[in-house]
This record gives structure tokens, C-alpha cells and sequence, in this order.
């Protein structure tokens, strides 16, 4: 099956970011293309979620 995606105009500058507790939230993507909360880089490990330890990601491309 595949998959497609579609992008829409309104969503430009946002991400679509779904939670581990069912909750989904339209994150803003700056112009580096990093998704941000709370004011910094999702992946940042002061993101009180990764409890100052950087995220392990296995595929960054």
C-alpha cells in the first residue's frame, strides 16, 4: 500500500507532533527546519522529557 502525504498551505510552518499520552499538538518549524517547544529544538536535551540527555536517533536523515 502506499502511503502519501499531503501538504497543505496552512500547515507551512508547522509540525504535526503526536504524544505518547494520546495528545497531539501543531508545533511551530522555524526557518531551520527544527520543530520547536517550550522555546528550543524538540530534540534538545533540555527538553524536560529527555531529562538532560540527548535523544538517541538511529535515522537523522
Amino acid at each position: 500500500m502506499k502511503r502519501c502525504f499531503e501538504r497543505r498551505a496552512n500547515y507551512d510552518d508547522k509540525a504535526v507532533v503526536l504524544f505518547v499520552d494520546g495528545t497531539r499538538k501543531n508545533l511551530p518549524v522555524d526557518k531551520h527546519g527544527h520543530v520547536q517547544l517550550n522555546g528550543m529544538d524538540i530534540f534538545d536535551p533540555r527538553q524536560p522529557f529527555w531529562k538532560g540527555t540527548a535523544p538517541d536517533i538511529k535515522w537523522p536523515e
